[in-house]
């Protein structure tokens, strides 16, 4: 099983279409809803956890992106909140967890134009 994100408006070819599967997208669900929970609603929140088709507007993609970004960009709280979303996740996730995936989501979030989750 895995979680299709989608384009809405695509600037480019790297905001068409980011993947994950399970493994990979709950660490990730998890630093979203860490750094991004102050302005994502929890009815947003808790669709990241559902490939049913939800769709966040361009101007929510480029704030997560912005955020995560920020994050990124920091190796030391980074490595923060990465320990956080284990402390949260069952031990099986414990090696689904790179700053290149974060990375290339912050690619895809600033060339989608909005995205949906299939």
């Amino acid at each position: 099983m895995g979680f299709d994100i989608y384009g809405l408006a695509p600037s480019s070819d790297a905001g068409k279409y980011f993947r994950n599967n399970v493994w990979w997208w709950r660490p990730m669900r998890g630093l979203i809803i860490l750094t991004c929970g102050d302005f994502l609603t929890v009815e947003e929140v808790r669709e990241l956890g559902f490939n049913n088709g939800y769709g966040y507007s361009a101007e929510k993609a480029a704030a997560i992106a912005r955020r995560l970004a920020e994050v990124a960009a920091d190796d030391e709280l980074l490595a923060s909140y990465e320990k956080q979303i284990k402390e949260m996740l069952p031990e099986s996730y414990e090696s689904f967890w790179s700053k290149d995936n974060v990375l290339e989501f912050v690619q895809f979030l600033r060339n989608c134009g909005g995205f949906e989750v299939s």
